[in-house]
């Protein structure tokens, strides 16, 4: 088990460094009046369990080898990284210890941590009281540990990116965000890697070793 584990997040880790480093090179060659007004941010979102399929988001070691992989990455081209936590995927199973290990490995590295709600709802699909009320759940851990380097929660990421299905909806989550100092992440490129992800790990449970070749082919 610990072969397919390692075997599968080797192959996803390296498609995602794949996207860093060209994003990198792209800013690298630019001319120098380009370089001046195109600036680039990384980011990950459903921290701790970054960039995994259900089945691997619990597993510590997994979870700590995928942040230094990309983090190491992103430092040696020194790009600019946040990730967003979704702190109902802390896993129950993680000690405090283990969680202040993964989000130390981030906010060590540089990288700004910032909220993507607590339960990882959907605002088109939810009452503007609950989800203000699962926004301020999501700070619960965040807050004390960015406390700890001096830092305060300030950027907010909209799962599913989905900002209100409606002009009431979204205006009052816009004031809400507003009154709690947060700042809207938005995504300008997905890149969709969760779909590799998914897929493969689907077809890793009833073996298909063909279908896994040709996800990480591709």
């Amino acid at each position: 088990m610990g072969k397919m584990i390692s075997c599968f997040l080797f192959k996803l880790t390296i498609y995602v460094l794949m996207i860093l480093q060209a994003t990198a090179a792209y800013s690298q060659e630019s001319p120098p009046e380009t370089q001046n007004h195109r600036r680039v941010a990384v980011t990950f979102d459903d921290l701790p369990g970054v960039a995994l399929p259900e089945g691997f988001r619990c597993n510590f070691d997994s979870l700590k080898w995928v942040s230094q992989r990309l983090l190491q990455t992103a430092k040696a081209h020194q790009m600019p990284v946040a990730g967003f936590v979704v702190e109902s995927r802390n896993c129950e199973t993680f000690g405090k210890s283990e969680l202040q290990v993964i989000y130390d490995l981030w906010l060590n590295a540089g990288a700004t941590l910032g909220n993507h709600t607590h339960s990882h709802i959907d605002l088109n699909r939810t009452p503007v009281a609950e989800y203000q009320t699962d926004i301020l759940r999501g700070e619960t851990v965040l807050q004390p540990m960015l406390e700890k380097y001096g830092q305060q929660s300030k950027f907010f990421r909209y799962p599913y990116l989905h900002a209100g299905n409606t002009d009431t909806s979204k205006s009052a989550i816009e004031a809400f965000l507003a009154d709690h100092n947060y700042q809207n992440a938005p995504v300008t490129i997905d890149n969709q890697e969760w779909v590799f992800a998914a897929v493969y790990a689907r077809a890793k449970n009833r073996g298909d070793g063909a279908t896994m070749q040709k996800i990480a082919d591709a």
